[in-house]
């Protein structure tokens, strides 16, 4: 593991060689990853054989300004563990 020292140096090091190479407008980086052969494009997909006894819904689907138990206010995370 690293010590502090060594992973500031870690990190000026990475920004030293991300400054060094030339600037690009955010267009060009998007365009450079479209031409990128290797890159599959897309969210990754997952199929899995079964079927879906349960839907279960989110505690964070309760609603905007409400915590997980419906009261109005900042919402509070609750972890059932």
């Amino acid at each position: 593991m690293l010590n502090k020292k060594e992973s500031d140096d870690a990190t000026r090091a990475s920004i030293r060689k991300e400054m060094a190479m030339p600037r690009m407008a955010k267009s060009v980086r998007k365009a450079e990853l479209n031409l990128d052969a290797e890159r599959v494009p897309g969210q990754p997909r997952v199929t899995l054989p079964g079927t879906v006894n349960k839907i279960i819904a989110s505690l964070r689907s309760t609603g905007k300004g409400t915590d997980c138990y419906g009261r109005g206010g900042r919402p509070v995370s609750r972890s059932p563990y």
